[in-house]
């Protein structure tokens, strides 16, 4: 039987969730920007929906971490490089499948257009999937406060 959740190993710390979340969310209003100024002229609605969205998506990714931070379904045993590819394959369809509903919702309030919405969401996810992706294998090299 796999052990998903166990009480006794030891998880990373929060500061490093925190440090994790942060850099990410940077390296995403980045490619957030460039993405939706490309459909909308409106300086006021490219601003609001990148902050509105990456405000909650760091919410969300900072609570996603912990939580997969007590799961140990593909844990490696080594503490130097702890997590599998195929984790953090995982992690990033569920952490985007989160944030997609979340951007959308916010994203039409915003703009009120399903059609342009749609096409912004689409296209900043799939962009920040393959980022996470990245930042995830980037920080599975950083021994910066893990355990």
């Amino acid at each position: 039987m796999i052990k998903i959740i166990d009480p006794k190993v030891k998880t990373d710390q929060r500061k490093r969730s925190i440090i994790k979340a942060l850099t990410f969310r940077v390296v995403v209003l980045l490619s957030d920007s460039i993405v939706v100024s490309s459909f909308t002229n409106k300086e006021g609605e490219v601003l609001n929906i990148v902050l509105f969205t990456n405000i909650l998506s760091t919410l969300l990714y900072y609570l996603h971490e912990r939580i997969w931070n007590k799961i140990q379904l593909l844990k490696n045993n080594d503490k130097k490089h702890n997590e599998r590819v195929t984790r953090s394959l995982i992690k990033s369809v569920t952490f985007r499948i989160i944030v997609l509903i979340s951007d959308f919702i916010v994203t039409s309030l915003i703009t009120r257009n399903f059609a342009e919405s749609l096409s912004i969401i689409v296209l900043t996810n799939l962009s920040s999937t393959f980022l996470y992706f990245i930042h995830e294998r980037i920080w599975n090299r950083i021994s910066l406060w893990k355990y």
